[in-house]
């Protein structure tokens, strides 16, 4: 069998990018000074991450019957990554998500998740946890029709062979803290970020962290902060780790990046503060990657870090 770093649960989507001055109001139109169109979703874009790591990944996620279904495992193929957890979901579509990006570098987008929503964990994702080392879930898993029960299985499996797992609380976490619960106990490490830490807790970061990780119980429990870099919480112990300075063009998948460095770190037995150093400058470099000088000296930082990508 084949033996991967990483079992991952996460939405492919393709991403339509618009690049905007500001955000139309109600019944206004804004111009469009550029678009991509291209794969996307927290399974693609942390499977990627990985690959760049040096770390294999299986991913278990969904895509339809449709023109964009076989576009994104075409270029999965093309990146190098396994496909064989990906489920073909007919009759709902592929999933979609519409991303304005402002010349900040922030976004607002509006996704449908399509096949996404019906995915579940099949005997072969089970059998695979035989061969893994690590087993990560992102929270918009927790909102599919199953309502997460598949994510909680899988973790709890994970956890009686004794597996290291982590969840992001993307999408679950404004869904009520309820729906974020069901995973308390089943994952040593846990990923939010500053609103999704709000939302949970009504706190501020340094109490809403704190809340956060005595509520679920894993052994940290990380908050992002965007260019403020970010902050973790072991129940002993804060930590903060400010970010590294880069002008910022479009930071669409810099949550993604940041959880597969911190993955990375992890499984390779760095300590914490290391470990959010990688994962701060891999994040950076996600939200002003491809644009000229604009990650000038990330790269110097990462070989620092010991880090090949």
């Amino acid at each position: 069998m084949t033996k991967y770093d990483v079992l991952l649960l996460g939405d492919l989507n393709v991403d339509v990018v618009l690049h905007v001055n500001r955000l139309p109001e109600p019944d206004e139109d804004v111009q469009v000074a550029g678009f991509k169109i291209r794969p996307g979703g927290v399974g693609y874009n942390t499977s990627v991450a990985l690959h760049e790591l040096g770390l294999t990944s299986y991913l278990v996620g969904g895509v339809s019957d449709d023109f964009f279904g076989r576009y994104i495992v075409e270029r999965m193929r093309e990146e190098g990554l396994d496909v064989r957890g990906v489920k073909i979901v007919s009759g709902v579509g592929t999933g979609v998500v519409s991303i304005l990006v402002l010349p900040t570098g922030d976004r607002a987008m509006a996704s449908f998740r399509g096949a996404n929503r019906h995915v579940t964990v099949a005997a072969q994702d089970i059998d695979v946890l035989s061969s893994v080392r690590h087993v990560h879930v992102s929270g918009y898993m927790l909102l599919n029709a199953d309502e997460g029960k598949a994510c909680v299985d899988l973790l709890g499996e994970a956890g009686r062979r004794g597996i290291s797992r982590s969840v992001d609380l993307e999408g679950v976490a404004f869904s009520g803290l309820e729906r974020a619960l069901i995973v308390r106990g089943l994952v040593e490490y846990v990923f939010l970020n500053e609103k999704e830490s709000k939302s949970m807790t009504g706190l501020e970061v340094l109490e809403g962290g704190d809340e956060v990780h005595r509520l679920i119980k894993p052994s940290a429990t990380i908050v992002k902060l965007g260019g403020k870099g970010s902050v973790a919480f072991t129940g002993g112990e804060v930590l903060r780790q400010e970010a590294y300075r880069v002008r910022a063009v479009d930071c669409t998948g810099a949550g993604d990046a940041f959880n597969a460095g911190f993955i990375y770190g992890m499984l390779t037995r760095l300590d914490l503060r290391r470990t959010l150093r990688i994962a701060n400058a891999l994040g950076a470099r996600k939200c002003c990657e491809g644009v000229g000088d604009a990650c000038l000296g990330l790269g110097d930082v990462l070989a620092e870090l010991g880090v090949k990508s």
